[in-house]
């Protein structure tokens, strides 16, 4: 279980170092230049990675489940 901690805990600062790349391009680029968006679509993906390994390790209640009309968050 320690290891599930300190793995978590590198990934946590990978998807920090990342938003820290995508600020710097954003300052530098301008928020709609190419690499700028990169670098979000990679946060966005290790986020969601995170989030997934922790609903898995924590039993995260929440799930989306969609709708006709919209989702839904239960």
């Amino acid at each position: 279980m320690g290891d599930n901690k300190v793995s978590h805990a590198l990934q946590e600062e990978h998807l920090e170092a990342l938003r820290k790349k995508m600020m710097e391009a954003a300052q530098t680029h301008g928020f709609h230049h190419p690499l700028v968006l990169h670098y979000s679509r990679k946060v966005d993906q290790e986020h969601n990675r995170l989030l997934g390994l922790r609903s898995q390790q924590e039993g995260f209640p929440s799930k989306i489940y969609p709708t006709r009309k919209h989702w839904q968050i239960v």
